[in-house]
């Protein structure tokens, strides 16, 4: 696809030439309210999928020949034209995919943290047949936490099949971040989707090393017009007869059920209502059973761009999920989530509230940005967090800075000042800056923090570079590198990827 910059308005899709059927995508940077805007095919106001970012519509017939794109905003109108040609030719099997080729390298002065570095190579390719959809995918890289990374995907219609490595991601009180070999996907029924799942988790998101878990069970869930309602029942258990490492606790098990329910009380505006109850022990030698249960209720707004949720969880001591190796159990919290946009104004936000052992902690995250005009976006960042369960660890962050846009540049600068008060009453005096340069699909960026904390001085540096090698493919660049009495350590990937 073709991608045309056009002030803030950027046409992704259809190129200069195209044949049906073909999307057309329009991103708007910054975001606009969709009343504002209004689509034409060929001088024809077209309706499609319309938010405050994008506009997507699929076209399935055309004549062939010349026709236009015209978009207005307010009183703002672009338009592009394009050439519909005749239907392309395809073979009854299509091939698309990538193929990559790689290196990874770690270097740290103190070979007491040095860490292995290696090959990446991978190939992804997807196999197309009508409705028929294939997906198979096969990677080697350091950065994952297997040797090799499988990956296979299977749709038609409405039924959705994936094996290999995966990690589902279901909601935080069930399974949520826990990664490994099985097999899940989603078969639709009418109103019913079900999600079935067969897990074999080596707990690779721990701290620590744990035994392998296997998780098998699934989801029901149901839907029409405002109300969702949902089923989840699944057993894990860790496997004793495979360790690997020193496991620093004791083997689980645990049977877990959770419903929830879902409505629109008004436009824009859902009840959620949630709960979770497990059955087990949290060792498996000593066969104690164990019962534990969650509550959440969440009241969430959702908007064209804007998305806020405010909720009350209550979690017992011994609720064991075992599908998320970060729940916090035996708290009774409170958050506030989100994101809010206006047109000169933007704040995103990340607010909790807890009570423990009749003790509270609290984590406060905040950022704003005015945008008075696209040459400066004054930024600010607040953060105060206190965790009561790491002996009342409490620390402090504020920071200003700029944003600007000239064109296809981005300049980034924000000075903070960082204090931890339960080490010591220090402060640390941190500035980060960095400059991207993003014509069309590729990309150029370098940035820098420093850190000053009572005459020490640690200097990061990062640069990327994402650039098309004319026909033969694109070349992807990382480079970390660390200076703190001199050169510390650094981290480098190169990879050359390839499509076909």
């Amino acid at each position: 696809m073709l991608e045309i910059i056009l002030s803030t308005i950027i046409l992704i899709s259809p190129g200069d030439s195209t044949y049906v059927p073909f999307d057309i995508t329009i991103i708007f940077d910054p975001p606009e309210s969709p009343k504002s805007i209004t689509i034409y095919l060929d001088e024809v106001e077209i309706e499609g999928k319309k938010e405050r970012d994008y506009f997507y519509r699929m076209i399935e017939n055309l004549t062939p020949g010349l026709h236009s794109i015209k978009v207005n905003i307010n009183e703002k109108a672009k338009e592009w034209n394009f050439i519909v040609t005749r239907e392309k030719d395809r073979f009854p099997i299509e091939i698309l995919g990538n193929l990559s080729l790689g290196m990874q390298n770690y270097y740290h002065r103190d070979t007491l943290y040095s860490e292995e570095g290696g090959p990446i190579y991978g190939l992804d390719m997807t196999i197309l047949k009508g409705t028929h959809s294939l997906s198979i995918s096969l990677s080697h890289d350091p950065d994952y936490p297997s040797e090799w990374y499988p990956f296979l995907s299977y749709y038609r219609n409405k039924l959705l099949i994936e094996g290999g490595y995966i990690y589902p991601f279901w909601d935080e009180i069930t399974i949520f971040s826990t990664g490994g070999f099985g097999i899940t996907g989603e078969i639709d029924i009418g109103p019913l989707t079900l999600t079935p799942i067969f897990l074999y988790s080596k707990n690779y998101d721990s701290l620590f090393f744990e035994y392998p878990r296997l998780f098998y069970g699934g989801k029901i869930d149901f839907f029409k017009n405002n109300l969702h309602l949902g089923f989840t029942l699944f057993n894990a258990k860790d496997d004793t007869s495979n360790i690997t490492g020193f496991p620093l606790s004791s083997p689980k098990k645990s049977l877990v059920f959770s419903p929830e329910i879902k409505w629109k009380v008004k436009d824009r505006i859902w009840l959620k209502l949630k709960g979770g109850y497990s059955n087990g022990n949290e060792d498996m030698y000593a066969n104690i059973s164990v019962n534990g249960n969650v509550f959440e209720g969440n009241i969430i707004y959702e908007g064209d761009f804007n998305n806020i949720t405010i909720g009350l969880r209550r979690t017992s001591e011994k609720y064991l999920t075992l599908g998320n190796p970060y729940i916090h159990t035996g708290r009774t919290e409170t958050f506030l989530t989100g994101v809010y946009e206006l047109q000169f104004f933007y704040t995103d936000f990340d607010h909790l509230i807890y009570k423990k052992n009749e003790e509270f902690g609290f984590s406060f995250m905040q950022t704003f940005k005015l945008h008075l005009s696209d040459y400066f976006s004054p930024l600010f960042e607040l953060q105060w967090i206190r965790y009561i369960e790491y002996g009342d660890e409490d620390f402090q962050y504020g920071a200003a800075g700029f944003e600007s846009i000239f064109g296809h540049f981005r300049l980034y600068n924000i000075i903070g000042i960082y204090k931890n008060l339960s080490l010591d009453s220090s402060s640390s005096f941190r500035l980060s800056s960095s400059l991207y340069w993003y014509p069309g699909v590729q990309s150029i960026g370098i940035g820098g923090y420093a850190s000053i904390n009572q005459g020490d001085v640690s200097f990061d540096l990062n640069l990327f570079l994402y650039l098309k090698l004319w026909n033969l493919g694109y070349l992807d660049i990382l480079y970390y590198p660390s200076f703190k009495d001199g050169y510390d350590h650094h981290y480098l990937r190169i990879i050359y990827e390839y499509g076909f």
